[in-house]
């Protein structure tokens, strides 16, 4: 039988485990997804504590096979609506127009909090942040590649900190230079293309700064609309893109309860439908099928070919070591200093 992982990463009792039966492939799955997943054995989900869950909620085999594999989608399961909703564009159409956008077309599902009583979708702030702000400069230096604009290019961000995940944005984008403005306490480091200004930025600062000659990039976390991979499972929050033609655009206005169904919808429909991908099982240690997963795979896609330029056949091989390193080195359950603004 197909059992589901203990998320409390606790020794079952001897009499326990033998009336699981676990198969070999089971037991590897169990110790591949703890190694990589050590958050997710944390998941707050007392039902999954249950040995026969799989048997209560009377799951077909196919059910059973894709609640054990896409460990992020199981709340669609344990809500007992027991059927994934397979995005139909397939792999080759998850693309920025289609799937990371929010316009006036994406779905809408009025906020209905009993809805969302169980959460498997994760959230990884570091992650997230890191996984916008790749999108954000591998878009803008693929598109200015060609043109003066791609010379001297410097990226203001302000309230960086703690920007656990900023050293290594800076190695994954070496053309590009940083200052980094937060008056709270960073764990980035100063480097050769790092500053770090502890001190908030203020509309002085930013008159200062316009008059530079240099290409400026500004990243601001003090919040096109783009949704975000990892956010927090009733997360409202996307990152607003806007370019030097938008300024001089009329003043969009927008109504908070359509944008609270929009990402209602989005948190509870769209981040847990199933896309389909070809990074097969066992090659992406940590990554399923949800939409934070597949919008991961797509950005890193985007990155290795627009900005490593590395040749087609070696993308998923650049994708995997990126992903496998992200988790390594910026995914951790690691305290990170409180902000207080």
């Amino acid at each position: 039988a197909t059992i589901p992982i203990d998320t409390n990463n606790t020794m079952l009792k001897e009499s326990e485990t033998k009336k699981r039966k676990l198969t070999d492939e089971t037991k590897e799955e169990t110790r591949v997804f703890s190694k990589r997943h050590g958050l997710e054995l944390k998941l707050k989900l007392k039902p999954e504590k249950c040995i026969g869950l799989c048997r209560r909620l009377k799951l077909s085999k196919e059910q059973k096979y894709l609640y054990r594999q896409n460990p992020h989608l199981r709340q669609v399961f344990l809500e007992e609506k027991k059927k994934l909703v397979f995005y139909c564009g397939g792999d080759k159409t998850f693309s920025t127009t289609e799937n990371r956008l929010l316009l006036p077309t994406s779905g809408r599902t009025p906020y209905n909090s009993s809805k969302t009583s169980f959460q498997t979708v994760k959230h990884y702030g570091q992650r997230k942040l890191l996984m916008s702000e790749i999108e954000f400069l591998t878009n803008v230096i693929a598109t200015a590649a060609h043109s003066t604009d791609s010379q001297n290019l410097l990226v203001i961000y302000a309230g960086a900190a703690p920007g656990s995940h900023t050293n290594y944005l800076s190695l994954m984008f070496p053309q590009l230079r940083f200052i980094f403005f937060d008056h709270s306490e960073f764990l980035a480091e100063e480097s050769d293309h790092i500053k770090i200004r502890r001190e908030m930025f203020t509309n002085e600062l930013a008159e200062e700064y316009s008059t530079i000659k240099e290409n400026l990039l500004f990243i601001c976390d003090i919040r096109q609309l783009y949704f975000q991979a990892w956010a927090p499972p009733r997360s409202t929050e996307c990152r607003l893109l806007v370019t030097q033609d938008d300024i001089s655009k009329p003043l969009i206005e927008y109504d908070n309860t359509d944008y609270d169904s929009a990402m209602f919808y989005f948190s509870t429909c769209t981040r847990t439908m199933y896309y389909e991908h070809d990074y097969n099982k066992g090659e992406h240690i940590g990554l399923d099928h949800c939409y934070d997963c597949r919008t991961e795979l797509f950005i890193l896609e985007q990155y290795v070919r627009k900005i490593k330029q590395v040749k087609e056949d070696e993308v998923k091989k650049q994708v995997l070591k990126l992903s496998s390193d992200i988790w390594d080195k910026i995914t951790s359950n690691k305290q990170v200093p409180s902000r207080k603004r």
